[in-house]
C-alpha cells in the first residue's frame, strides 16, 4: 500500500540500508515529480518508457559512487586517526622543545636532570638518568630511588646509545 517515495524514505530511515543506491524507474516524468524523488532520498530517476543500457549504465554508475563512498570512508577514518597521532605527537614534541629551551638555562645538572624529569612526567615515562659531565658524573632517578638494577644498565651500556630503554612504559 505504500508508493515508491515512501519506500525509498523507509529505506532512507532505516540504519542498515540507509546507504543503499536508489534508482526510481517511474513512468511519473514532470520536474516536480522526479524531484519529489530526490527529495524522497533517491538517487537517480529515469522515466518510463526507458532504455535498458540507460538504466544499465545509471546502475553501474550509482554501484561505483558507493565503492568510492566506502574508499572516502576508509580516507576519512585513516586521516581521522592520522590527525589524532599527529596532536599526540606535537603534543609530546611540545614538551621535548619546552625542555630543550629550559634545559639551556640549567646552571646545575642538578637542575637539568628536575628538567629533564618534568618533561618524562608529561610524557607519563619513569626512568632513571646519568649525566657524564666535565666535573662529576651522576644518576638522577624519576621517583627519587636508587636502583641498583638501572645503575648496572646504564654503566654497562650508556657508551652505545644516547637513550636506552628496556622496552617497558
Amino acid at each position: 500500500g505504500l508508493n515508491g517515495l515512501e519506500v525509498c524514505q523507509q529505506i532512507r530511515a532505516e540504519e542498515r540500508s540507509k546507504n543503499i543506491p536508489i534508482v526510481f524507474v517511474s513512468a511519473l516524468a514532470n520536474d516536480s515529480e522526479r524531484l519529489a524523488g530526490y527529495d524522497a532520498g533517491g538517487d537517480d530517476y529515469v522515466t518510463k518508457p526507458f532504455d535498458e543500457d540507460e538504466l544499465l549504465h545509471k546502475i553501474k554508475l550509482q554501484i561505483a559512487n558507493q565503492e568510492q563512498k566506502k574508499i572516502l570512508q576508509s580516507n576519512l577514518v585513516e586521516a581521522k586517526s592520522t590527525l589524532m597521532t599527529t596532536i599526540a605527537s606535537s603534543s609530546e614534541l611540545s614538551s621535548v622543545i619546552l625542555f630543550l629551551r629550559e634545559s639551556s638555562n640549567c646552571l646545575t645538572i642538578e637542575n637539568l636532570a628536575e628538567a629533564c624529569f618534568a618533561t618524562l612526567k608529561e610524557l607519563e615515562i619513569d626512568g632513571c638518568l646519568y649525566i657524564n659531565a666535565f666535573i662529576k658524573n651522576e644518576f638522577f632517578y624519576s621517583r627519587g630511588t636508587e636502583n641498583i638494577d638501572d645503575i648496572n644498565y646504564i654503566g654497562k651500556n650508556y657508551k652505545k646509545e644516547r637513550v636506552i630503554t628496556d622496552g617497558k612504559k
